[in-house]
């Protein structure tokens, strides 16, 4: 997990690692942050981050970290996450298909 991120694939990420849950990504103006909404099944706002700096989603593992910290809050507001586990990327602009199970 040490090649870096690109914000598309990043964004990617994160909305993959709220399912079943809607999350909505939107960057900023700036080009090189984004922030995102994790949404509950009524559309109501369980959770937001302004943003998520370059430093942060180019780096897997601080990805990682965001993104589990995030997971928690949401899973400790009630709601369900699907199982999610980081990625392996090789790739910094692709992701890997999702796992079918």
């Amino acid at each position: 997990m040490s090649t870096p991120l690109s914000l598309d694939a990043a964004e990617k990420l994160v909305v993959r690692a709220f399912v079943p849950l809607g999350c909505v990504t939107s960057a900023n103006p700036d080009g090189k942050s984004f922030g995102f909404s994790v949404l509950n099944a009524q559309g109501e706002q369980v959770f937001a981050l302004a943003e998520v700096t370059s430093a942060q989603y180019g780096n897997p593992m601080a990805l990682k970290c965001l993104i589990e910290e995030a997971r928690q809050e949401v899973i400790q507001k009630g709601e369900t996450l699907n199982a999610w586990e980081m990625p392996f990327i090789t790739d910094p602009d692709a992701l890997p298909p999702p796992a079918v199970n």
